[in-house]
């Protein structure tokens, strides 16, 4: 019905003028039925106001001229929403299940992701120069779940990357892991370490965090979300000093 409404472009332009309004989409996510009761959905989805343009850069006739009704706001969603719901119905709805795979990508990105903190050691504040200094951090996978179009979205995050800056204006460390901290027996390369070569000076290390994601429809299988979120971690203080030989006396 829709297509036979709108047809060709249009549907795209209205499609994707739905979800380029956020915030319209979302007060009616929760409830299907009311994006048609708020006026900035009926003005979202009024199609006079959509134009409608040919292939060639004219002007097509009217959807409002047709002899079928344009869309509504919870007919437009509900498209969207049997995307979310059963992707592989959408085999002939190309637009609508990228429609879909966006809004969960903007949810994922809406979510408040934490910070990794800093663990540095030797702790203290203090390190030497030439000396191997451990870094890690802590970056449990969670879960969220979320509404969206009448649909329950299950989101799995986890930390997929990390991008340690040590502060001294050194290369940055790309690692997948987290890091630990020091444990006896272990050899140095089991640790993400960095070797501070000037000494008397105050560094500012800090990690940035990637978080990737992937959700389920429903209870249905788990897919991933497209795209990634990173979050910069707070720098912390680190001053590195050098080691003066004390002589000890002998018996």
């Amino acid at each position: 019905m829709i297509r036979r409404a709108i047809g060709g472009l249009g549907a795209v332009i209205l499609v994707l003028h739905c979800l380029a309004v956020s915030s319209e989409v979302h007060a009616y996510a929760d409830d299907p039925d009311r994006g048609t009761h708020t006026q900035a959905s009926d003005s979202a989805f009024e199609v006079g106001a959509v134009e409608n343009v040919g292939h060639h850069g004219q002007s097509a006739p009217s959807a409002a001229s047709s002899d079928s009704e344009p869309p509504t706001a919870s007919q437009t969603g509900a498209v969207i929403g049997r995307c979310l719901g059963a992707p592989a119905s959408c085999v002939e709805e190309p637009r609508a299940a990228a429609s879909a795979a966006l809004l969960i990508q903007r949810e994922f990105r809406r979510i408040p992701l934490p910070p990794s903190g800093l663990v540095i050691q030797p702790p203290g504040g203090k390190t030497l120069v030439n000396f191997d200094t451990i870094f890690s951090t802590e970056a449990e996978p969670f879960e969220r779940t979320v509404r969206l179009l009448g649909h329950e979205v299950r989101l799995k995050i986890w930390a997929s990357s990390f991008n340690w800056h040590f502060g001294d204006g050194s290369e940055p460390l790309v690692t997948t892991e987290a890091g630990r901290t020091y444990r006896r027996g272990l050899p140095m390369d089991s640790y993400i370490t960095h070797q501070y070569k000037d000494a008397h000076v105050t560094v500012h290390p800090r990690v940035n965090t990637t978080f990737s994601a992937e959700y389920s429809v429903d209870g249905g299988p788990f897919q991933p979300v497209v795209g990634t979120v990173t979050i910069d971690g707070a720098p912390a203080t680190l001053r590195v000093v050098e080691a003066r030989p004390v002589l000890t006396g002998t018996r």
